[in-house]
């Protein structure tokens, strides 16, 4: 029980960064969603295409396929973020290939794809 109170300042600087990044990425989605909307329903007919063909992948494609692409596939496609090295590692450490490009090609490819069954009308 010790252990918490003493890490108490820790999991208030977590909280209030938890709070920040909820607040921040509110903010985006809200001026994101609102650019979306305009142009789904502008007269420009290239900015409702965009807009629809945006909407409906991302409406389309399932949390666990992003959380997948972002685990699996930015790593092996050279792109470097924190969360991709281990805590031991420098920062001049190469990241591990952890697939082939190809079979990452055939994945984030067959996932853009893939699209829900509609359900049957209940009767």
């Amino acid at each position: 029980m010790d252990v918490i109170f003493e890490n108490l300042p820790l999991y208030w600087e977590g909280f209030l960064r938890t709070l920040f990044l909820s607040v921040v990425s509110g903010i985006f989605a809200l001026i994101l969603g609102t650019l979306l909307a305009a142009a789904r329903v502008s007269p420009v007919a290239a900015l409702r295409g965009f807009s629809t063909v945006y909407v409906e992948v991302l409406r389309n494609t399932p949390l666990t396929i992003a959380f997948f692409f972002a685990a699996v596939v930015l790593p092996g496609s050279g792109s470097s973020s924190s969360s991709s090295r281990s805590p031991q590692s420098s920062p001049s450490a190469p990241t591990p290939q952890r697939s082939s490009p190809k079979l990452s090609a055939r994945v984030s490819t067959a996932c853009l794809w893939a699209r829900p069954r509609p359900h049957a009308a209940s009767a």
